[in-house]
């Protein structure tokens, strides 16, 4: 039986130098050098955990919640990869109508209108408190009206809609979706 050479361990290089003219710790060593080598070349590639162009699928959903958004099953990897690398931008316009407009058309390829109403204050050269300016009213929630426009109105999935919306309205703010052709 012929003795196979084994090659030191590169682990050598972090001991004294009295310890790399031993044989018995360059072979002793090269046990944790292949147990950890493994480990260390994962831990390298952590960015790619991280980015979610390269992550594992079954990584989206957590790199999602760290945003507080929760993937909709219905969407394709594709989708989902892109809404994920989009999620900061989008989160600086939460609550806006740019936000809400970007994000229906990241998730589903819609356009969409946004028109709001509702009483409080609203400013113009013409505003005068009290004639026809309110800092609030009892009845004052704003009301949304999201306009989608779509080829083929059945094949729009109100629930996602109806969850984005969610995510962008402000607490005081009523909605309602109005698919059209």
């Amino acid at each position: 039986m012929e003795r196979q050479e084994i090659t030191p361990s590169d682990y050598l290089k972090y001991l004294p130098a009295i310890y790399s003219q031993d044989e018995f710790w360059g072979r002793f060593l090269r046990i944790f050098e292949d147990v950890w080598s493994p480990i260390d070349e994962r831990i390298g590639q952590m960015n790619l955990y991280l980015d979610p162009k390269y992550t594992p699928e079954s990584f989206l959903p957590w790199l999602a919640s760290w945003m507080g958004i929760d993937l909709n099953p219905r969407m394709s990897l594709r989708e989902q990869r892109k809404l994920i690398q989009n999620l900061i931008e989008l989160s600086s316009w939460r609550g806006t109508r740019r936000g809400l407009r970007e994000h229906i058309k990241l998730v589903t390829g819609l356009e969409s209108q946004i028109s709001e109403s509702g009483a409080g204050m609203i400013l113009s050269e013409a505003s005068q408190l009290g004639v026809n300016t309110t800092l609030s009213s009892i009845s004052g929630r704003n009301h949304l009206l999201i306009t989608l426009f779509a080829d083929d109105t059945a094949k729009v999935d109100r629930e996602l809609v109806g969850a984005i919306i969610l995510f962008h309205l402000p607490a005081q703010a009523t909605y309602s979706l109005e698919i059209v052709s």
